[in-house]
């Protein structure tokens, strides 16, 4: 074929078309009845990875073999020197090399920092691609899929974040959940809502973390509606109501937490009896001198106080503006001094639950 046609040259295909001939071809002419000098300088000038010796008598192909050795220091693995019809196995490593491209291709990497990216294989090459960069060296594209489910849910709102709380801790400066009035994101990828009445709603992002965060939410969701909570709030309660259903909300998931609570609703009193025998005392009056927590164990007083403090923070959520401790001139900008004041209050109310109930009496 090589002395036949050069390259450029069109040629016939089986099929009947014509196809320039675009390989090189290289011919080597030797003797079929080359000696040992010629096959060896042969051998030499080519050094092939694996040599095999055919077509010869059995004794002279060794002898070959073992002078090929001796004189040329070629490995013993790398002649055979098969029977006939014997089978020979060669192994070939390949090795392949990955071009880095795009927004990859920009970063700093350190010492043992390790890149990750999309592998893209176009045509011979192999390209590591960011995700972003997908479409920009394939053919294919990268398209995100919006979830939104909705549920049947007749729970407390505040008992729902207080659940997910228990699994989603604050990391870092950010926080796992970010509440709002009737909205809260979990792990900031999750958006929780009510969408109309008894009705909730949840909105993401496909991903294997979030389908795993949003089945969670689901069965705490669906432990919530199995179990007895407070009746559902109506749209207009006075201040004892708000309050006595809020006490109602804090028995439950005390008498969860710890098993034995009971509450005497004309003294506004929890007596919370633990494993140990000891027992707790957690008066609720805010009007009360006695308002705080007392008991006889130190350590079971530390946890009690814990719980309390974060049902305290789901039930009366902590305004921004009390985050942020610039509350009184937060109305004023707005030129509303009554809504700075309102706001300094509810902060300020706040404030005083927790106060009281870390200096709540109680000691060892």
């Amino acid at each position: 074929m090589g002395a036949t046609f050069s390259k450029g040259e069109m040629i016939p295909t089986l099929s009947g078309e014509t196809k320039p001939f675009n390989i090189r071809v290289e011919v080597i002419s030797f003797s079929a009845h080359s000696d040992y000098r010629q096959s060896s300088d042969l051998i030499t000038s080519i050094n092939p990875p694996n040599i095999v010796l055919v077509h010869g008598e059995a004794k002279m192909m060794r002898d070959l073999k073992n002078k090929l050795m001796t004189d040329k220091q070629i490995e013993e693995h790398r002649i055979k020197t098969p029977a006939n019809c014997e089978s020979v196995l060669f192994q070939f490593h390949g090795h392949k090399m990955v071009k880095i491209v795009g927004k990859l291709a920009e970063q700093e990497l350190g010492a043992g920092q390790k890149l990750q990216g999309l592998l893209v294989r176009k045509d011979f090459d192999l390209h590591l691609v960011a995700p972003d960069d997908l479409a920009a060296y394939s053919t294919m594209k990268t398209t995100k899929i919006s979830h939104r489910q909705v549920l049947h849910y007749s729970g407390s709102f505040a008992r729902l974040q207080m659940e997910l709380a228990k699994a989603y801790e604050p990391t870092g400066d950010e926080s796992a959940l970010v509440p709002s009035q009737e909205k809260f994101a979990v792990m900031g990828q999750v958006a929780v809502s009510v969408s109309g009445e008894g009705r909730l709603s949840l909105e993401w992002e496909s991903s294997p973390v979030c389908d795993a965060i949003v089945d969670h939410i689901v069965a705490v969701v669906a432990n919530i509606e199995s179990s007895p909570g407070p009746p559902p709030a109506r749209e207009t309660e006075s201040e004892e109501e708000v309050e006595a259903l809020a006490r109602q909300v804090k028995l439950d998931l005390l008498r969860e937490k710890f098993g034995a609570v009971e509450l005497d609703e004309k003294t506004k009193v929890f007596t919370i009896r633990f494993d140990d025998g000891t027992t707790a005392v957690v008066n609720d009056d805010q009007e009360s001198e006695q308002h705080g927590v007392t008991c006889d164990n130190p350590r079971n007083l530390d946890r009690l106080r814990y719980v309390l403090r974060r049902i305290e923070n789901a039930l009366y959520p902590m305004p921004d503006y009390f985050e942020d401790g610039d509350y009184e001139d937060s109305g004023a900008e707005e030129g509303d001094a009554e809504e700075g004041a309102a706001k300094a209050a509810a902060a300020g109310a706040q404030a005083a639950r927790l106060t009281k109930l870390e200096a709540g009496g109680g000691g060892s």
